[in-house]
């Protein structure tokens, strides 16, 4: 019998990713990759992943994807 990872065990190695500063991309992969999850259990991760980042790296990154949004919009 094959039993599905739970969300603790999904949280637990998130928290262990960030721990250990692994990119924040392959953190996102991991969370996108975990079929066993419905999409509010992955924003949850995501969300626990993002506030577990530097304060300047959240604040830098949030202005580089506003900027990229107001360059498309302007663009088109």
């Amino acid at each position: 019998m094959h039993t599905r990872p739970t969300f603790g065990y999904h949280q637990d190695v998130v928290t262990g990713m960030m721990d250990a500063r692994e990119p924040f991309g392959e953190v996102e992969t991991f969370i996108d990759e975990a079929a066993a999850l419905d999409q509010d259990e992955k924003a949850v991760l995501w969300l626990l992943a993002w506030s577990s980042r530097d304060g300047p790296v959240q604040r830098r990154e949030a202005m580089a994807m506003l900027n990229s949004l107001a360059l498309g919009r302007t663009s088109g």
